[in-house]
């Protein structure tokens, strides 16, 4: 650890004795496809029931079609294990598709007829779970609800209570089981338990009113009633099942200080246009914390606490889609990602405290249309090898760096502006690696900044510096620029110097000369490897 000019001391010191590095891999990512943008849409055709083919099917391809109908076969001839086999190798073959709605509706066809098989053959958990949450999610990123086809759950808003901690007001016929019950337990208020007086229910009368304690669900049990309404967004997330909507009415709702575990294949979204429906959260755990492939959208998220808004972990098989947000935390980030995950963020607003988005692990999150401004520290810090993939995104006015890349990670970013940061727009350390297309970093304090060993490789992009270097590359860095503008004074190494191309790229130099900033606000040293890429 080191202040700027002494990290730029080392470097000349210790140049010759830099062992051989590793030229940079291809500009192709082949761990990244293109994110999918899609256009809003809050509402799309209901799925067809399971057990028949949707007449759109029709466009399928051949392959896909000859599984379905020799699953069908094996079906009818009494071999469960091969129609098994056909309707997986069925939904394989449509997710590949090019025709949207083709693929969509053969694979949640053949999903829906393979699911029902095994679980009439077998107890265990159904291997068609993983494959409905991508058909689940591809349709999402379209527009469509396919797999998202249980029951709607509506969220009623708290309104001024909601600032006051507390959730949607008691509304007996809603929250309760019908018929004598209901009315019975009107007049009885929540305990802390849980579980509500009731009686015994004999024809048309109560006996033994109010004597034994039973639960809420055994009494909708008793009735045969499905609680439809809720009084929080983590009461309705607690009672949904995989498929099922839940409905943020319009207005304030609360978090009630806890973190709504969303391990389920739901859909979440609020009512209204972007702003109508907010999410207040008061807490030092997460808002939402994602286990599980689902989507969240169109809801303003206020988080106010010492800990990130969202939080999303898991596995590759991880995948949810945050569309059409407001995701704000006014003490810690606003997103953070780990594990294996690979989420989506379509058209949303990160403002942090600290970091718009962190990604560490391994994850590999996709960010397009998206709005990292105003954090604290960064837009975006991607740390050990996480692979974040940006495309038109804009990281702006920032406290310090518009994106930092540091450890082993990989950022990629595909016509993104970084403007307005008071540090420099792109700043990539350790051994981390940066793919730019595109680009405009633009009126930060430094333009595209690299050091230890890392990477960058810019194409067809605009770099300025502002008051400072517009590139600067110490140590052993490598850098490659390509069709780019570069807008004032480099330093940089020999090393790094072989790898701006003077004949593609337009290098404008500035009239006077620049020096490193001075070592204060974003560029104080801290000698904290976990809080600055230094």
């Amino acid at each position: 650890m080191a202040s700027l000019q002494a990290r730029l001391d080392d470097g000349r010191k210790n140049r010759l004795h830099r062992q051989q590095y590793q030229k940079p891999a291809s500009s192709e990512d082949d761990d990244h496809e293109p994110v999918h943008h899609v256009a809003w849409s809050s509402g799309a055709s209901r799925p067809a029931e399971a057990g028949t083919l949707p007449a759109a099917s029709g466009t399928a391809t051949n392959k896909t079609l000859r599984n379905k109908t020799q699953a069908d076969q094996f079906l009818k001839s009494g071999e469960p294990r091969k129609a098994i086999a056909s309707y997986s190798k069925a939904i394989s073959l449509s997710v590949k598709e090019q025709d949207i709605t083709s693929k969509l509706v053969a694979a949640l066809y053949c999903n829906r007829r393979g699911e029902a098989l095994f679980d009439s053959k077998s107890n265990v958990a159904t291997p068609f779970t993983a494959l409905l949450d991508t058909i689940s999610i591809a349709a999402a990123m379209d527009g469509d609800v396919q797999g998202f086809d249980g029951r709607t759950l509506e969220v009623r808003e708290a309104g001024e209570e909601a600032w006051l901690g507390k959730a949607a007001p008691e509304v007996p016929e809603l929250d309760y089981p019908p018929s004598n019950l209901s009315s019975s337990a009107s007049s009885l208020s929540p305990v802390s338990s849980g579980n509500e007086l009731a009686g015994q229910v004999s024809g048309n009368s109560v006996s033994q009113l109010a004597i034994a304690p039973v639960s809420k669900t055994s009494a909708m049990l008793a009735t045969g009633w499905k609680r439809s309404s809720f009084r929080s967004v983590k009461e309705a997330v607690d009672a949904a099942e995989d498929g099922d909507r839940i409905l943020l009415l319009s207005g304030i709702h609360n978090g009630m200080g806890e973190a709504v575990n969303v391990g389920k294949r739901l859909l979440i979204e609020g009512s209204g246009q972007l702003g109508e429906t907010k999410l207040d959260q008061r807490a030092n755990s997460p808002t939402f914390r994602i286990t599980r492939t689902c989507v969240i959208r169109n809801i303003d998220i206020d988080m106010t606490g010492f800990r990130e808004a969202i939080f999303i972990s898991g596995s590759g098989s991880v995948q949810p889609l945050v569309q059409h947000c407001i995701v704000r935390c006014s003490g810690d980030d606003a997103v953070n990602i780990c594990g294996d995950a690979k989420p989506t963020m379509d058209n949303c607003l990160l403002q942090g405290k600290k970091c718009g988005l962190r990604a560490f692990g391994a994850c590999k999150p996709r960010l397009g249309k998206c709005r990292l401004e105003d954090c604290g520290e960064q837009g975006l810090k991607a740390m050990d090898t996480a692979k974040p993939f940006l495309t038109l995104c804009q990281l702006k006015n920032n406290a310090e760096e518009g994106a930092v890349v540091m450890d082993s990670a990989v950022a990629t970013l595909a016509q993104c502006r970084l403007l307005g940061n008071k540090g420099p727009g792109i700043d990539i350390s350790s051994r981390g690696r940066v793919v730019a297309h595109g680009c405009t970093v633009s009126h930060n304090v430094g333009g595209l900044w690299l050091w230890d060993q890392a990477q960058c490789q810019a194409v067809n992009s605009v770099i300025e510096g502002g008051s400072t270097y517009a590139v600067l590359a110490d140590g052993i860095a490598d850098i490659k620029l390509q069709g780019s503008c570069i807008k004032g004074m480099i330093q940089a190494t020999e090393r790094a110097w072989e790898g701006i191309d003077e004949t593609t790229n337009q290098i404008v130099e500035g009239l006077e000369a620049v020096d490193l900033p001075a070592e204060n606000g974003p560029f104080k040293f801290v000698p904290d490897q976990f809080t600055r890429k230094q």
